[in-house]
């Protein structure tokens, strides 16, 4: 074998094993950038216990996902499992098709904490307004299906003495073709 050959299958060899690293890699570096970037955007400490990612399936897993309210010692926002497919091929046609997303064992702690205040009053307060002027955007988003399964909402009013709460347990929707 000539030496240019051998050197151009040695950089391939390489290459292949540094592309294989980086995607054993990336859902760790996603889940540590999630959990570094969500509370500096909201304010709120986040956890993510594992992220399953498949480039290749287009396949997405989140375990175990955690925002607390602005006193860390509860829980807002929590979930046991996130399981999402999307369509590579789609965005070629600047479409985000999610084929399917369910969401496993959510819990929802909504609260009103005074007269026009609550829980998540802060977290509205980052959405941009829309811009009137702005062109509306080439992209479509579509989501075949979508499932809850075994969701909670936990409703808290603690502007009234004693506080008053409310709970739902093992809601489950099934929703499909949102465009």
């Amino acid at each position: 074998m000539s030496r240019r050959r051998t050197i151009g299958l040695a950089i391939a060899v390489v290459l292949l094993v540094a592309g294989g690293a980086f995607l054993w890699a990336l859902p760790e570096l996603i889940r540590r950038q999630a959990v570094t970037q969500i509370p500096k955007i909201t304010g709120r400490a986040a956890s993510i216990g594992e992220i399953g990612l498949n480039v290749f399936t287009g396949r997405l897993v989140v375990k175990t996902f955690r925002l607390a309210e602005r006193d860390t010692q509860k829980a807002y926002v929590e979930f046991e499992r996130l399981e999402a497919r999307w369509s590579w091929p789609s965005l070629l046609a600047a479409h985000i098709r999610l084929k399917d997303v369910t969401l496993v064992s959510p819990t929802v702690q909504l609260a009103r904490t005074g007269s026009g205040e609550f829980n998540f009053s802060d977290l509205l307060g980052l959405i941009p307004p829309a811009d009137p002027k702005a062109k509306p955007s080439r992209w479509k988003f579509t989501m075949e299906r979508l499932g809850l399964v075994l969701g909670s909402i936990v409703i808290r009013d603690e502007a009234v003495s004693p506080p008053a709460p409310w709970r739902s347990q093992g809601l489950t929707i099934k929703a499909g073709d949102l465009t």
